[in-house]
C-alpha cells in the first residue's frame, strides 16, 4: 500500500520505487532523481493506517486509539519534563486518556521527523497535550539542526483515534485524502 500511494503521488510505478534506511532506521526512498524530493512516514493503530507524504521536509506522523492505558501516570512521569508533570497532575481523572494520547501522538510525530524515533530523547521533547489546549511545540531538546523549525498539527483522522504530524518545515500546507484516492497534484 505505501508503495501505491507514494507511486501515484510520484507518478511513479510503485515497483521501481527503492527503499533505504536513515542514521537512525527512517525508511527513506533511496532512487528519486536529484531534482525530486519526497519524505514520508507512516503509523497505525488497531486497524488505521495514516500516511505522510512531504516535498517541503521531513515529517513524522502517530495516531493512536484512544483507550485505557494501565500505568499512564508511570509513563507520563518517566517520559516527560517535570513542566509536563506538573500541568498532567492538575488533570481530572477523565481527562487523562484523551490527554495522554495528545501528548505522546505529538511526541512521537516530533521525534520520527526528526528521524530519531524513539530512540530519541522523549523526555527532553516538551509539546501542549491539555483537552482544548492548542497544539504547540515548547520545546524539542535540541533534536533539530540550529536554525531549523518544526510545525506540528493535530489530526482527527476517526472517532476515537488521535493523531498528530510534524514537519521540519515552517509554514506547512496540510491537504488530507482517504486512500484510495485520486490524486492529482497541483
Amino acid at each position: 500500500m505505501l508503495r501505491s500511494i507514494i507511486g501515484t503521488y510520484l507518478k511513479i510505478a510503485p515497483a521501481l520505487l527503492q527503499f533505504g534506511y536513515g542514521p537512525y532506521g527512517k525508511p527513506v526512498l533511496s532512487n528519486l532523481p536529484a531534482d525530486r524530493t519526497l519524505h514520508f512516514n507512516l503509523a497505525h493503530s488497531d486497524g488505521l493506517l495514516l500516511v505522510a507524504l512531504s516535498e517541503t521536509g521531513p515529517v513524522g506522523i502517530d495516531v493512536e486509539k484512544v483507550r485505557p492505558i494501565d500505568g499512564v501516570d508511570g509513563l507520563v512521569d518517566r517520559f516527560s519534563s517535570d513542566r509536563t508533570k506538573i500541568d498532567w497532575q492538575t488533570l481530572p481523572c477523565d481527562q487523562r486518556s484523551k490527554a495522554f494520547f495528545n501528548l505522546w501522538t505529538r511526541k512521537e510525530a516530533c521525534l520520527k521527523a526528526t528521524g530519531l524515533g524513539l530512540s530519541g530523547p522523549i523526555d527532553e521533547v516538551e509539546v501542549t497535550f491539555l483537552p482544548d489546549e492548542p497544539v504547540r511545540i515548547l520545546k524539542l531538546g535540541g533534536i533539530l539542526q540550529s536554525g531549523a523549525i518544526c510545525t506540528l498539527e493535530n489530526l482527527s483522522p476517526a472517532e476515537n483515534y488521535i493523531a498528530a504530524i510534524a514537519v521540519v518545515a515552517q509554514d506547512v500546507n496540510l491537504s488530507c485524502w482517504r486512500w484510495p484516492c485520486q490524486y492529482s497534484p497541483i
